[in-house]
């Protein structure tokens, strides 16, 4: 009896999902980078047909920290370009003394 975790892949949410949960495209595009050695069932770099149409409301930061943090800490920049996506803290203002 084969593995019922054989048919899972992981979605760019986090969630493992069957493989029927996946278009017909992001299939084909998850197994082109298997096959050049760039994806394996936990990191898949694809999104099943829940999450695809939802629009982001997090990035998950390339630096040092790799956190997943809300769009308003990366900038409009940052976002668009896509490369590179790491935020950096918001400075702390002094605040005026009274």
């Amino acid at each position: 009896m084969a593995d019922p975790r054989l048919n899972r892949l992981r979605c760019e949410n986090g969630e493992w999902r069957t493989r029927s949960d996946f278009s017909n495209n992001q299939l084909a595009r998850y197994d082109q980078a298997l096959r050049n050695h760039k994806a394996t069932p936990a990191k898949t770099g694809i999104r099943c047909t829940e999450h695809i149409n939802k629009q982001a409301v997090e990035l998950k930061c390339q630096g040092p920290c790799g956190r997943w943090r809300e769009m308003r800490f990366f900038s409009r920049s940052t976002r668009r370009n896509g490369k590179d996506v790491s935020f950096s803290p918001r400075p702390r203002f002094a605040r005026p003394h009274f």
